[in-house]
């Protein structure tokens, strides 16, 4: 998914499951590419892989978040990358890291102006490590 415009889309936020996102996923994705996208004031967050199912292989770079509630949550993903992202002005955390997360890079990130930066769970015993 690439070079898109997502803002405002917050229909049935706090009535339906998964409202508020501009990406959303929690049926899994395989080698997958979100880059180069703007999200602007997306309630719950820009971009939320969520922990139903893996997500394997993805990559999110070059992105610009400005006043969504988080940039990027991120549950139960393999070998994904995020980097080269900006966030300005989020109302959680710019990037939250869920559980079980392994090889997860969080590199070259802006972000300036958010409640939190990134935020990470406490991994479980199992989980290898993420590297920032």
């Amino acid at each position: 998914m690439t070079r898109n415009c997502i803002r405002l889309n917050n229909t049935g936020f706090q009535s339906q499951p998964a409202a508020g996102n501009g990406i959303y996923s929690d049926q899994g994705l395989d080698n997958a590419l979100i880059d180069n996208n703007a999200f602007f004031q997306n309630r719950n967050g820009a971009i939320t892989l969520d922990k139903f199912q893996n997500i394997v292989r993805v990559n999110i770079n070059n992105n610009v978040s400005h006043q969504d509630e988080a940039l990027l949550n991120i549950f139960r993903s393999n070998d994904s990358v995020v980097t080269d992202n900006q966030a300005v002005g989020n109302t959680g955390p710019a990037i939250f890291i869920g559980d079980d997360n392994h090889g997860l890079q969080v590199l070259r990130n802006t972000i300036q102006g958010s409640y939190d930066g990134i935020r990470a769970r406490r991994p479980s015993r199992t989980s290898a490590a993420t590297r920032f």
